[in-house]
């Protein structure tokens, strides 16, 4: 009787500590996926050790797969252990193919005993042993399929055997890790592409025009910054630049781009835009449709000024008028 007392006392106590633990990830992982861009190798970081201490691990951490190496890119260590992250930042897959095999099936890897190793995989069992290893488990990452990572666990203390529910809560740190790096890699690009853009187009005489489907511009080269107009541009859309006459056609030709699939590439009608001296300027270009990129996610205006050819057109068509004019005035004396 007192045995199965005892039993029930275990089982409840376990019971409570993996819901206590549960809830410790889902508010950790609440945390990563609300976190600011800027702030996501802190909170990677918190997360990390909030774990490992609640769980009692020596050292959490995230590795990420960089094409044939590996690298340490977060770590926590309890008080006592020796940190580690400076000794990997290059570290050959090839030496953790046993790893890379099981992880890329989505299967996590488990070490009871680092020193009980077979031979094969010597290469591994060294690396592990000189940061004094002695029990591990670690889990994959996966983005759109591919494995971009690992998050993990270090009992180098006493030798540890980590159970089935401690694997799943660590799956779903690991989940919420690779929703932060991908979110702020997917970010990191888009800012490279704009400031791609912008050194593109600094010096060039080309207006250039990023907006969305209500016509308000995401980027504005510099060229068009002597405009004076950034403040109805901002409130109204660039198209409020627009010359009343000219409106019509420019709106029906991105009405046209918007109902297509996104990719489209047309050709702007010559429209005048005005300056801040209420002047016109001429100008002709392209629309294209980049609204599937998520570097730009929207239509892309490049155009340029074509003002003194409109006053030369404008100057031939007058000269031929009165050219003919003056033949009609000869032929009816």
């Amino acid at each position: 009787m007192t045995r199965s007392l005892n039993e029930a006392h275990e089982a409840t106590a376990t019971l409570t500590s993996l819901l206590q633990t549960q809830e410790l990830v889902r508010r950790i992982v609440a945390r990563l996926l609300h976190v600011d861009v800027m702030a996501v190798d802190a909170a990677i970081d918190a997360g990390l050790a909030e774990l490992g201490e609640h769980l009692r691990v020596d050292r959490a951490y995230v590795f990420v797969v960089n094409g044939s190496t590996m690298r340490n890119t977060h770590e926590w260590c309890a008080s006592g252990i020796r940190p580690e992250i400076e000794n990997l930042q290059a570290l050959p897959n090839s030496a953790f193919s046993f790893w890379m095999d099981e992880l890329g099936q989505g299967n996590a890897v488990l070490i009871s005993d680092v020193a009980a190793l077979p031979d094969h995989r010597e290469s591994e069992r060294e690396i592990l042993a000189a940061q004094d290893i002695l029990s591990l488990v670690v889990v994959p990452m996966f983005s759109l399929g591919v494995l971009v990572g690992f998050v993990g666990f270090d009992a180098v203390r006493t030798h540890r055997t980590f159970n089935t529910g401690e694997v799943n809560l660590l799956r779903s740190m690991a989940d919420g890790v690779t929703a932060v790096l991908v979110s702020r890699k997917a970010e990191a690009n888009a800012l490279r592409s704009e400031a791609k853009l912008a050194a593109l187009t600094r010096h060039a005489s080309d207006y250039v025009i990023v907006f969305g489907e209500r016509g308000v511009p995401d980027y504005v080269s510099p060229s068009l910054h002597r405009f004076g107009v950034e403040q109805v541009v901002a409130e109204h859309g660039w198209q409020a630049l627009l010359h009343p006459d000219d409106r019509p056609n420019v709106q029906s030709r991105i009405d046209e781009l918007l109902r297509n699939k996104p990719g489209g590439v047309a050709r702007l009608p010559d429209c005048r835009l005005q300056n801040a001296q209420q002047g016109w300027r001429w100008i002709a270009g392209t629309l294209s449709d980049f609204r599937a990129d998520p570097a730009i996610r929207g239509l892309l205006l490049n155009a340029h000024d074509i003002t003194e050819r409109k006053i030369i057109e404008g100057r031939l068509v007058e000269q031929t008028y009165m050219d003919s004019s003056r033949n009609r005035a000869v032929e009816d004396a």
